[in-house]
């Protein structure tokens, strides 16, 4: 239980997440990687490097058969990660858009069942 200060708020280190399901759709099939990498690249592409960390944006999986994905960012990076899935229109090398179905601040609220992307041991 996070303790509060005398201004209401609480005091805790945690930043807040949220998770949005994304919708791409492509005229071929697309890999998990290849969705990954564009999502970064667009990314990186609006807001640098810098602009990048500071949002936080993670990929937690991508389901093939459907063309939905799920990702995490800060609370405040939500608008911006939204524009920079705006900006995709291409998927390696054929076009494609990226449309965001939900927003949450859990992935259960957003009730999919996305396979998870394992990190690797290394």
């Amino acid at each position: 239980m996070a303790s509060e200060s005398s201004g209401g708020q609480p005091t805790t280190n945690r930043n807040s997440q949220r998770y949005l399901l994304v919708r791409f759709i492509t005229k071929d099939a697309v890999t998990t990687k290849v969705i990954e990498q564009t999502v970064r690249r667009s990314v990186e592409d609006m807001v640098g490097k810098l602009g990048s960390a500071e949002m936080n944006v993670r990929f937690i999986g991508f389901q093939e058969a459907d063309g939905r994905a799920v990702f995490r960012c800060k609370s405040g990076s939500v608008e911006r990660l939204r524009a920079a899935l705006a900006l995709v229109t291409h998927v390696d090398g054929n076009p494609a858009a990226a449309m965001v179905l939900r927003s949450s601040g859990t992935i259960k609220a957003l009730k999919v069942r996305i396979p998870r992307r394992r990190r690797s041991a290394a």
